[in-house]
């Protein structure tokens, strides 16, 4: 029976305890709405009090004034936040199934949470069609929030993680808190992927993960004299799909021209069996290119083209390949002299230049060597573009020895663990 202009306020205390030298706790306000077809109509703004002495909250928000103009009925109740100061989280509740905000409880916090919830008066839009329906938003702190791993990245407020220009929400910046545990080791999330092809046909939105460090420096492919620029056949695709990286064993690795190899070992960092089962079997897109005079922008639709050298494929089933140059495009966030929006209409083979370090140098995924993406050419059946160790997307022969750093889609149903920042040394725990 709420009208449009509604609100609701509900206060949270925390008070920290402990001894001296206790250490503080990650916990969590979570707001878990439950309302259909009208999201966009209930707002949420939380507010944050030190010592709240002097605030009366039952004064915060006046009784409801229900009202009615030209046969549109609506509440008048106002709320007087000028106390409160700026909300540390705000928005809709469109699409969303959980919001939850991290805080830090130590042993001398005493603060004061407001929350409150607007229905909404549209005065531009007619709302007769959510009469009678009903909406409610449970309010929850916890310390520990197991939850979905897309959920919880889709709902996070974070300036580190931003929507690119197809929709996939991307990770950005020098040095995000984008660590995962996972195989026992670190890895980073590049985003969550829209519509990401499975074996059948199907497609779902999934986590895209990048190890964090390379297993080593290995050729692309070692046939002929120069490799050869097709992934489903390629020599390292094989290593780590089916070969000693994937059965977490000693072996053989591409290095050079004709067939040549070198040792390498992965009997402790190739992926565990634990590990294979949270990896989905995904249809990667092959689309090549001709240049790498190109925008992260130009390059994302190239990926998933058609256009490839004669008799390659477009697409190749797989558990474990490698990044995109988009990917590394995406991730910078820029800076003061080159800002982000600048970086994204530079293309990629500039960015080893002075003038627009701050997008290379503001790019997590630049690493001190030359390492590889998956991307072919199409002009030529030999070449591919890795990102080098300055900063820019060029072309090279697949023959060539670069960093491998596998990259993956994590199972749609894949879960974090609460407590965690995202941080090196406290990286999210997956399960």
């Amino acid at each position: 029976n709420a009208l449009p202009g509604y609100k609701a306020l509900r206060t949270i205390n925390v008070v920290g305890k402990g001894p001296e030298g206790a250490i503080p706790i990650k916990a969590y306000i979570t707001l878990t709405p439950e309302v259909t077809d009208f999201g966009n109509h209930i707002k949420y703004y939380l507010y944050e009090k030190d010592n709240p002495s002097g605030i009366d909250a039952s004064k915060i928000c006046e009784e409801s004034r229900k009202k009615s103009d030209n046969n549109q009925y609506y509440d008048e109740m106002e709320c007087d936040t000028s106390n409160l100061g700026e909300p540390i989280l705000s928005g809709t509740f469109n699409g969303k199934r959980m919001v939850s905000k991290e805080i830090e409880v130590t042993r001398e916090m005493d603060k004061t949470y407001y929350l409150i919830v607007e229905y909404e008066n549209d005065s531009n839009n007619a709302q007769d069609q959510e009469q009678g329906k009903t909406y409610s938003v449970k309010i929850d702190f916890v310390t520990e929030l197991s939850q979905d791993l897309i959920e919880y990245l889709t709902t996070l407020e974070s300036d580190e993680l931003v929507e690119d220009d197809y929709g996939n929400l991307r990770y950005i910046g020098t040095d995000p808190n984008n660590y995962v545990q996972f195989n026992n080791e670190l890895w980073r999330i590049i985003g969550v992927m829209k519509d990401i092809e499975n074996p059948d046909g199907s497609k779902e939105d999934k986590i895209k993960l990048i190890r964090s460090e390379s297993i080593g420096d290995y050729s692309w492919d070692n046939k002929g004299m120069y490799g050869e620029n097709d992934w489903s056949d390629s020599a390292l695709q094989k290593v780590l799909n089916e070969g000693a990286y994937y059965n977490r064993t000693s072996g053989i690795c591409p290095n050079g021209r004709n067939l040549s190899t070198t040792p390498c070992d992965f009997s402790s960092t190739g992926l565990t069996e634990e590990s294979k089962n949270m990896i989905s079997e995904v249809v990667w897109n092959l689309g090549g290119s001709d240049s790498e005079f190109k925008t992260a922008k130009d390059f994302y639709p190239l990926e998933r083209g058609e256009e490839v050298y004669e008799g390659r494929p477009t697409k190749w089933t797989g558990k474990v390949g490698l990044m995109y140059p988009s990917d590394y495009g995406y991730a910078t966030a820029g800076g003061t002299t080159t800002d982000r929006s600048t970086c994204l209409n530079s293309s990629l083979f500039s960015w080893n230049g002075s003038e627009v370090s701050d997008c290379k140098t503001n790019d997590w995924l630049l690493s001190n060597s030359y390492q590889w993406t998956i991307m072919p050419s199409f002009s030529n059946n030999f070449f591919v573009f890795p990102i080098y160790s300055i900063g820019n997307v060029g072309g090279s022969g697949a023959l060539n020895t670069g960093a491998t750093h596998p990259s993956v889609y994590l199972n749609s149903n894949i879960g974090i663990e609460s407590g965690r920042t995202g941080s090196n040394i406290s990286p999210f725990i997956l399960k």
